[in-house]
């Protein structure tokens, strides 16, 4: 069988559990290609449907085709490390990241609502996070289930529980959170994730000081002239020779009384 899918168009190159990565001959992709039993099969409907929902955030499904009483689903391969193995890295995530991995599974999760279908099995095991941080998730459709009130519902929630598992206890003090694990529709769940991009609020009372205008910052000095910066200096001079004066009785001498006698 494998032989047989080598010759006519896939070539595999490594094996992943039960999928298989290949390359395509045709196109040059690569593509994970997987063998469902005939008990298991998709309906037909249900592959023309998963082979029109198209979105950044969902891996493709490419193409289908019986081999020796199985069906055979090609499908996009994502290259990079599922979110479950980073979680178990047990590592401080940057916010921007965090706010890139549930923004991109929130969009993949509504596409796929849109489409009348339930993303099936949503966990961090079936999000793909790539090297610039995008993330796609995994076989979205594939269960056939329609995407009726209550399936809705728990997907949502299970979105709202990983963005949990991701931050721990931070995430309690995030807004958002709330809002997420309120939310009646895939919709209002974007919306709740888009909160979590604001901008963090402004310091108490920092609002209230506002920068002064550089034309008035210069006010003090900008009539200023040459005569008036002498005068105040002369002023400030003679005010030291009165002290020193009254303080040890004796005239200004040196540099002092130089100066007293050019300005006479």
């Amino acid at each position: 069988m494998v032989t047989d899918l080598i010759v006519g168009r896939y070539e595999i190159l490594e094996e992943l559990g039960e999928k298989k990565k290949a390359i395509d001959r045709l196109t040059g992709r690569e593509v994970v290609v997987c063998a469902k039993p005939p008990e298991a099969c998709p309906q037909e409907e249900l592959l023309e449907r998963l082979v029109r929902l198209r979105h950044p955030n969902l891996a493709a499904f490419v193409h289908h085709f019986p081999l020796d009483g199985e069906l055979w689903m090609v499908t996009e391969f994502v290259d990079g490390a599922s979110l479950e193995s980073l979680l178990g890295a047990s590592q401080p995530f940057e916010g921007a990241h965090v706010r890139t991995w549930m923004r991109g599974m929130a969009e993949g999760t509504q596409a796929t609502h849109a489409a009348n279908l339930l993303v099936g099995e949503l966990s961090p095991s079936k999000v793909i996070v790539g090297e610039d941080g995008a993330v796609k998730i995994l076989d979205a459709g594939f269960s056939g289930l329609a995407a009726g009130p209550s399936g809705i519902q728990n997907e949502l929630a299970t979105l709202a529980a990983i963005y949990r598992r991701i931050l721990g206890e931070a995430a309690n003090a995030n807004p958002a959170l709330t809002k997420m694990e309120a939310a009646q529709s895939s919709e209002d769940f974007l919306a709740a994730v888009k909160e979590i991009e604001v901008a963090a609020p402004v310091p108490q009372g920092a609002g209230d000081r506002k920068p002064v205008p550089r034309r008035k910052r210069k006010i003090l000095f900008r009539n200023w002239n040459k005569r008036v910066v002498i005068a105040i200096v002369a002023t400030l001079i003679g005010i030291a020779i009165g002290f020193r004066i009254a303080l040890h009785g004796e005239a200004p001498t040196g540099l002092f009384s130089h100066f007293i006698e050019r300005t006479r």
